[in-house]
């Protein structure tokens, strides 16, 4: 008996408690955030414009976590740690390009440093 790597896939998916974090998260979520803000997301001014980088950013984590399995998948756990720092140097090079760099001190970029050698 053989298994399908996309039946592999899907099993695995569904095997990882997806659905009991996402109930948790409406549960819990509303409160946690109303606890560390001291605003209610139901008084959030929402229009057309938050209302499609809330879908765009579901869609970006979704993608991400469906090749995060597909990695786990097809590479060795060495590849998919050397994948996960690449993309944590992306997230903070990106950052930088977008966003500037206001905060960028020595003490940070030391930081960094010590964060991206301490992956290797």
């Amino acid at each position: 008996c053989s298994f399908s790597p996309e039946e592999v896939f899907f099993n695995v998916l569904q095997s990882t408690g997806t659905r009991h974090r996402a109930a948790s998260l409406l549960l819990i979520g509303p409160f946690l955030d109303y606890w560390l803000t001291n605003k209610r997301i139901d008084n959030y001014g929402f229009n057309i414009l938050s209302t499609v980088f809330i879908i765009l950013s579901c869609t970006i984590a979704v993608g991400t976590n469906l090749s995060q399995f597909i990695c786990i998948g097809r590479f060795t756990a060495v590849s998919f740690q050397v994948l996960g720092h690449m993309k944590t140097i992306l997230v903070l090079v990106l950052g930088f390009i977008f966003f500037g760099n206001e905060g960028l001190n020595l003490q940070v970029v030391f930081g960094m440093l010590i964060a991206v050698f301490g992956m290797v």
